[in-house]
Parts: C-alpha cells; sequence; structure tokens
C-alpha cells in the first residue's frame, strides 16, 4: 500500500483534506519518489485496463450493441490520493479490533497520524490573523462533543491523546456518563482529599 509522508513520525495523511481537495495534499505525495513509482506502476495498469475496456465500448457501440462506458481515464493524483485515503482507513480499521483495545503500537499509528494532520492544518493556516492562538502545532485542539449522548466519541478521543469534552440536554446520557465517572474513581481506588 502507498504511505503517505509524515512530519511527526506516523503514516496516513489529513483525511478531512483528502475527502473534501485532494490537490494539494497529492502535490505533496507526488514529491516522495518512492510514493510516486508504486502508484505511477498502478497508474500503468488501470490505464491498461482502461484502454481495453474503452476498446470494447467502442466496438459494441460500432455495432449497435448497448455498452457501459469504462468511466473517466486514470489520473495519477487520483492514485496518489486513494493510497492516502486508503492508509487511513487501514488504521481506522485496526483501531476497531476489540484485540487492539490496548494495543500501543495501533494507538501510537492513530495518534501519529492525527498529529501530522494537525500540523499540516497548522501549517496550512499559518496566515490567519489569528493562527498564533488558534494553529499551535504543539498542543492538537481539544474535541467538545455537544450531544455526546453515552460518550464514545469523547472517551475514544481521549485514549488517542486529545483533550475531550462531552455535554449533552438529555438527562438520561448525562446521567450515565456520570454514572460511568463514578465507576471509572471506583475501579482507581479511592483519591487523597
Amino acid at each position: 500500500m502507498v504511505g503517505a509522508p509524515t512530519t511527526g513520525g506516523g503514516a496516513g495523511g489529513d483525511f478531512a483534506q483528502m475527502v473534501d481537495d485532494p490537490s494539494s495534499y497529492v502535490d505533496e505525495l507526488k514529491d516522495v519518489p518512492s510514493l510516486r513509482r508504486k502508484a505511477e506502476r498502478v497508474l500503468r495498469s488501470r490505464h491498461k485496463r482502461w484502454e481495453e475496456a474503452t476498446a470494447i465500448a467502442e466496438k459494441a457501440k460500432g455495432a449497435g450493441i448497448a455498452a457501459p462506458e469504462p468511466g473517466p481515464e486514470p489520473k495519477l493524483d487520483d492514485i496518489l490520493a486513494e493510497a492516502a485515503r486508503n492508509d487511513l482507513f487501514k488504521i481506522i480499521e485496526d483501531l476497531v479490533l476489540w484485540e487492539n483495545t490496548t494495543n500501543e503500537e495501533v494507538l501510537q499509528k492513530a495518534r501519529d497520524a492525527i498529529w501530522e494532520s494537525w500540523r499540516r492544518t497548522c501549517r496550512d493556516n499559518a496566515g490567519h490573523p489569528r493562527a498564533k492562538e488558534l494553529f499551535d502545532r504543539h498542543k492538537l485542539p481539544a474535541l467538545h462533543d455537544p450531544f455526546a449522548g453515552g460518550g464514545a466519541l469523547p472517551l475514544e478521543a481521549q485514549r488517542l491523546g486529545l483533550e475531550a469534552y462531552a455535554s449533552d440536554l438529555n438527562p438520561v446520557a448525562r446521567t450515565h456518563r456520570q454514572g460511568d465517572d463514578r465507576d471509572s474513581a471506583e475501579v482507581r481506588g479511592p483519591t487523597a482529599g
């Protein structure tokens, strides 16, 4: 699988950017020779299949037979973006496995990808008028889940090293989270004071 360049020792890329507009990040991926070579091999293979499908569609069209179009011509940028996305999906797939709940290697890959994404975001917003205040590359932003329910997202955010805040207007959800807090305190044992 084609990996992404790292700024903090991690693998993957900025998922939100990859989904919304991969163009600027793909330019960075093109600058990594090993990634580019691997993507070019994939491109040659896909382009060959695309040309074959195009020829078949043209023949069918000439014979008056309805045949599906082969789709757009494959491009290097699309393959690089897909590879970076797949790297991130692999991290997620590993995270959701029960046996990896406390696997530090898997958790660290996810933390590294989060840090890498945050540092890229800070760099991309360096010209923002409040960049020093809002985009500190040495401190991850906090997560606030205003509809936290039982608190699964804030719990996972904390597990991955983010400061997390949870709130909910539903009193049942608040009570449930407060119960979790008491249970956690009981497991840890009594606190001093």
